[in-house]
């Protein structure tokens, strides 16, 4: 179901910003290579970190929250993106 919601998500994000001509927006752009960013931070370094730290395979737990950390800062900056928009036509 996790893997479903992550695609939903994004394919209703392109959508949405099609709909709304916003596609070639700065702003827009900068968003999404950096929740692809995230998505590479998540699923390359982060997951099997996890997954060797719970299964005791001698993991370095200072790594995985390095990543952890860099994974956040990721969505916290898409976030504020996505509120701020900067430049948006919208005004808001």
């Amino acid at each position: 179901m996790y893997a479903l919601v992550g695609v939903v998500v994004p394919a209703f994000g392109f959508a949405t910003a099609s709909e709304l001509g916003g596609l070639g927006r700065a702003w827009l752009i900068v968003s999404i290579a950096l929740t692809a960013l995230a998505a590479v931070v998540l699923g390359a370094p982060m997951l099997p970190a996890q997954g060797a730290l719970l299964e005791g395979r001698g993991a370095n737990p200072a790594r995985l929250a390095l990543f952890t950390g860099v994974f956040d800062l990721l969505w916290a900056t898409v976030t504020v993106l996505m509120i701020v928009r900067p430049g948006s036509a919208t005004g808001a």
